[in-house]
């Protein structure tokens, strides 16, 4: 339904399905079957290329192939087909880990389509064709294996945004911290910092460390460098350098069409720091969080409540 309102509401390039059906092809012998050294969640630039000779090679296996390695590539590219409607947009709106996990029925095909080359390999008469099927096997075994951490990863950042949605934050901070240990590059790895930090602003943890470890990473970024300005900015010590930070950032992202968005996002921390005080029963700390959550958004409801809560 996502997808039909998108092309009632929105211009859509007649060769962006394509696009759509070449990414969703290459990724069944990228990261449908293995995790290479590459983003998933994200479209890169050669997949759609990479995806269309994968296509061009399902196409020959049906047309060249015998019948049951035809109908195999048949069958993957039949179970590929209903991607073709969903628009690029929103797979990497509402996909958020990529489209590996959602190609079931095609891997299975992919599956057959593997196997029954490496027992074609195996099966001809030269027998360095046998000691090459050998090698391959062997190549799918440890790529199998070592690609299993990067799932794991990706699969520990899903579990914890699923958690934090559903309002279990310790659960999902911790999912986090493992999905950044060892998801690496294969997860969004600034998103899941930031979820992790606002995570543990709620709890009532100091965030500072994994914090100063994101910004290693990712120096220039608005989100994270917001989290240390409001910290700083309830040190005495660091105050005034970091109000002057957000108003900076306030005006810079105002003239970039981002202002609401940055402006509900510093909201958003000073509430989760004011709800991370209450927790410690420093009710003084968190008015005074929470006041700032207000002056940054004063149509929070949530925000109005808690304040008249403390009293």
């Amino acid at each position: 339904w996502a997808a039909i309102d998108h092309y009632e509401a929105a211009e859509v390039s007649p060769l962006s399905p394509l696009r759509v059906l070449a990414w969703f092809s290459g990724r069944l012998l990228s990261t449908a079957h293995w995790v290479p050294p590459l983003s998933v969640y994200k479209l890169q630039s050669w997949e759609v290329l990479f995806g269309s000779a994968v296509l061009l090679g399902l196409l020959t296996l049906v047309w060249f192939r015998p019948q049951r390695t035809a109908i195999w590539a048949a069958w993957v590219a039949l179970t590929l087909l209903p991607f073709l409607f969903i628009p690029e947009e929103l797979v990497l709106e509402f996909l958020p880990e990529g489209p590996s996990r959602y190609l079931y029925l095609a891997s299975a095909g992919s599956s057959v389509l593997i196997a029954l080359g490496l027992a074609e390999l195996t099966a001809r008469r030269p027998r360095w064709c046998g000691l090459l099927a050998l090698f391959a096997l062997m190549a799918l075994l440890v790529s199998s294996y070592a690609g299993i951490k990067r799932v794991e990863g990706f699969s520990h950042y899903t579990s914890g945004r699923h958690h934090i949605a559903a309002n279990y934050i310790e659960e999902g901070a911790y999912r986090l911290r493992l999905a950044i240990v060892e998801g690496g590059d294969t997860i969004p790895l600034q998103d899941a910092y930031l979820r992790r930090c606002m995570a543990l602003l709620y709890l009532s943890r100091d965030p500072s460390a994994e914090l100063g470890e994101a910004l290693e990473h990712f120096p220039n970024d608005y989100m994270l460098g917001a989290i240390a300005a409001v910290l700083g900015s309830e040190d005495p010590a660091t105050s005034e350098r970091s109000v002057e930070w957000i108003n900076a950032a306030l005006r810079r992202t105002a003239s970039s069409g981002l202002g609401d968005v940055f402006r509900a996002h510093i909201a958003t921390i000073y509430l989760n720091l004011g709800k991370g005080y209450l927790r410690q029963n420093d009710r003084a700390a968190a008015r005074s969080a929470l006041e700032r959550a207000l002056q940054m958004n004063p149509q929070s409801g949530e925000v109005q409540r808690l304040l008249k809560e403390i009293g």
